[in-house]
């Protein structure tokens, strides 16, 4: 289904369906001029998203030679078929922050890294073995492609359009929104959603996502905005009602979660037969994610589309593109444990020093571990029970907790304990 947004510019949505996640869609942004064409994300690498994502691109009469796509963030459901345009030798623009973040990562360490962590932050080891076998991050992550990385407030030019790339770090560490400043508008990706909350998780590398998302939606608050084009579900005028919105929503829950932890940190810890070492052994899940080889750096040869060509940044020579590498986004997952410089804290092991900003001399006191605080907060699951959620649901609950507790620790509202490989939290 394709659907005019804009008349001046003109501007198309393609629905893309997202089968079997709570997303249902992805809206497919393609800005349409007389001088070329930018689409915006793609949708996961299926059969059903290319289905109505190449369908929609066939009834636009597209003219590829000068087409280019823009990919906002690694996450699958947004450049999964950034491969099906690198086939078809359209160029490819990703921010120099995210295509960072993806070159820097190894894909299966990662993965065990990520899913060591959940284990020793207390998710049992059939909850992990059950979300990998249904991720669709990995399902349906992109084959590698090249891409051209822009800047934080770089500007793609189609003619006369200028479309300015914004670095708002928080849903990933190098998410891209893009903004039209003379026609005042804005696609949010997943930086601002409208029927949804976006997932703000924990990264490798990335001590604070819940602060960096939002110093970047005051960002967004001062821009001016006539019209905002979300990533999923609709459309709506009033981003700064629903920027306010969703500051709120992370008080809330940052109270909450305080409030479970008081309330709840004396309860003995849950264990399970066969526990061992958590953190430091492989856990139990299947394939820990994508197994392709870490991408190597080409030289540059990204295929030029004529009439999309990116503004010089202030560090860029005149008429230099940026440069051109071959990736395989999604390869890193999303969520890993964020880490701080500096010196471990006495008494605590390097793990528990990436977060945590006292001593621990706790050892032996039980708090509580953050899959049980995740399955006593409020989620919006159309009522279901946490027994009952999706395990991709509990994963993403999870690393939302997660997002959060280290944000109260880092601000001392919180203590993170490490006992025997495991981690709990516990009021100072």
């Amino acid at each position: 289904m394709v659907t005019l947004v804009s008349e001046n510019p003109k501007i198309w949505n393609i629905h893309v369906r997202l089968p079997q996640n709570p997303l249902k869609n992805l809206n497919a942004y393609v800005i349409c001029t007389d001088a070329g064409n930018l689409v915006i994300d793609t949708g996961f690498n299926r059969d059903e998203c290319r289905e109505d994502l190449w369908g929609g691109i066939e009834e636009l009469g597209l003219d590829l030679s000068r087409t280019a796509l823009f990919v906002t963030h690694l996450h699958s459901d947004h450049c999964g078929l950034a491969g099906d345009f690198a086939q078809r030798g359209c160029p490819i623009y990703m921010g120099e922050e995210e295509h960072r973040y993806i070159m820097e990562s190894d894909a299966a360490d990662a993965w065990h890294r990520l899913e060591a962590l959940f284990y020793s932050e207390g998710m049992p080891p059939g909850t992990l073995s059950n979300q990998a076998d249904e991720n669709q991050a990995r399902k349906y992550a992109p084959a590698p492609y090249t891409v051209t990385t822009v800047k934080d407030h770089e500007v793609i030019r189609l003619g006369d359009l200028e479309i300015t790339c914004l670095h708002t770090p928080g849903h990933t560490p190098g998410i891209m929104t893009l903004y039209l400043a003379r026609e005042q508008v804005y696609f949010s990706s997943d930086h601002v959603l409208f029927d949804i909350t976006p997932n703000i998780a924990i990264w490798h590398g990335i001590p604070h996502s819940l602060a960096d998302y939002m110093d970047s939606l005051r960002a967004v608050r001062d821009l001016p905005i006539r019209m905002t084009l979300p990533a999923h579900r609709q459309v709506h005028e009033d981003v700064y009602t629903r920027i306010d919105e969703i500051l709120h929503h992370h008080d809330e829950r940052l109270e909450e979660i305080y409030r479970t932890v008081k309330e709840r940190q004396d309860e003995p810890r849950l264990t399970e037969p066969g526990l061992t070492e958590p953190g430091l052994t492989e856990p139990r899940p299947t394939e820990p994610g994508p197994t392709e080889p870490r991408p190597t750096l080409t030289t540059p040869g990204t295929p030029s589309a004529p009439a999309v060509t990116p503004n010089a940044a202030p560090a860029r020579a005149p008429g230099e593109r940026g440069g051109s590498t071959a990736v395989t986004p999604d390869a890193a997952p999303a969520h890993a444990l964020g880490e701080k410089d500096g010196a471990p804290a006495a008494d605590c092991t390097p793990k528990c020093a990436s977060v945590c900003a006292v001593a621990c001399p706790w050892d032996g006191l039980s708090g509580i571990d953050a899959y049980r605080i995740a399955s006593h907060i409020t989620w919006s699951a159309g009522g279901r029970a946490w027994e009952t959620f999706p395990p991709t649901q509990i994963w993403f609950a999870m690393s939302e907790t997660l997002s959060h507790l280290y944000y109260l620790v880092d601000r001392g509202k919180l203590l993170r304990i490490e006992h025997d490989g495991a981690f709990s939290y516990r009021t100072p």
